[in-house]
């Protein structure tokens, strides 16, 4: 059963993944020709000192791509299952509920992390082409956060749909993007190197906080 849901959710978000991907390719060719054109029109001089020695962050646009693509699959993935009554269907299903929307939420994970991965990859390999790799890695490290509230902003868009209680909704989506800004409250190189893993390891915490609205939701909204 649980291999036969596994399917389904990935033929339903299947097109909104690969759009997602194929976009998130299409902005890092993008990324490449912005970063590529200081140095085809001026001294190559000028574009290194003002990333090692000003610390300016050449690469800041990418730092809302990939929680967009978590809130983008977040929606694709969970909006048709409330709008059209499937979820309340599927929770009748001859199996544990809790473990049904937890293989829907490891699809939707997966997802984003696939998608993070290939992301973190290309950002790197474009990085290194052009600067050390001194700066590459540190490049890296200052862009980790950005991805990994990827991930939390996709749980934060399930919980919100899942909630059956406006003002809960409310206050969840102010509680996540208080916690998704702190991915992005320094502009400074490594700012966050060393905690990087905490980050993401409370990230994963806000995964069993969705089976709170699961619950109700069940129950037909009771508190």
């Amino acid at each position: 059963m649980i291999r036969s849901t596994f399917y389904k959710e990935w033929l339903k978000i299947r097109y909104y993944v690969l759009g997602a991907l194929v976009f998130n390719i299409l902005f890092f060719i993008y990324l490449f020709f912005d970063i590529r054109e200081p140095f085809q029109n001026g001294p190559a001089i000028m574009a290194w000192y003002s990333a090692i020695h000003i610390h300016t962050i050449f690469y800041e646009k990418i730092k809302y791509l990939l929680p967009a693509t978590g809130i983008l699959i977040g929606i694709a993935q969970f909006i048709p299952e409330i709008t059209k009554s499937r979820l309340r269907m599927s929770l009748h299903l001859p199996v544990n509920p809790n473990l049904l929307i937890l293989s829907y939420v490891c699809i939707g994970i997966a997802a984003v992390i696939v998608i993070g991965i290939i992301d973190i990859i290309l950002f790197y390999i474009i990085v290194i082409k052009f600067f050390p790799k001194e700066v590459s890695s540190s490049a890296l490290m200052t862009g980790l956060p950005w991805f990994y509230s990827g991930l939390v902003a996709y749980l934060a868009t399930t919980q919100v749909i899942l909630e059956t209680k406006s003002g809960r909704r409310i206050f969840y989506a102010v509680i996540f993007c208080r916690f998704i800004g702190l991915f992005f409250m320094s502009n400074e190189y490594s700012s966050y190197a060393h905690v990087t893993e905490r980050l993401f390891l409370i990230s994963l915490l806000f995964i069993p906080a969705i089976f709170f609205p699961l619950y109700r939701f069940r129950n037909g909204g009771i508190e």
